[in-house]
């Protein structure tokens, strides 16, 4: 809901970028999601942040979000379905997805140590994991 009220108003992004882009505040937001970026990742989240067209991409896509249809349709997804979770993931915890899998008929679940941005922090690791569950 609150995304949906932040992207309807033309202003949010520029102010978004211009009071809440300092590479301090974007160092505390990317603490909260649970990973631990390196000083170059934080540069790039800097850059991002500071671009009004990013935040209000961000924003309308959060928005949009209509999980009740997706929740709803996940028992009859007959489907293989890979999730991995970060066991420190402080924006979508870790039990989200474990409650997911628990609906999903053919889902395997891999818990795994780090935050939401894992993806950034352990590539290669996730890649392999990813690649050994398509070949298993």
């Amino acid at each position: 809901m609150m995304a949906r009220g932040l992207a309807a108003l033309p202003f949010t992004a520029p102010l978004v970028t211009r009071f809440g882009a300092s590479r301090q505040r974007i160092g505390q937001l990317l603490d909260m999601t649970g990973s631990t970026i390196d000083a170059a990742g934080k540069a790039y989240y800097t850059a991002l942040i500071q671009t009004p067209e990013h935040v209000d991409g961000g924003l309308r896509m959060m928005a949009q979000w209509e999980l009740g249809p997706l929740i709803g349709a996940l028992p009859r997804i007959a489907k293989p379905v890979f999730l991995i979770a970060g066991n420190g993931d402080r924006a979508v915890p870790a039990h989200v997805s474990a409650d997911a899998a628990r609906f999903l008929p053919m889902a395997t679940l891999r818990r795994i140590d780090g935050g939401h941005l894992i993806h950034e922090v352990a590539a290669d690791g996730l890649s392999g994991m990813i690649l050994d569950w398509l070949e298993g």
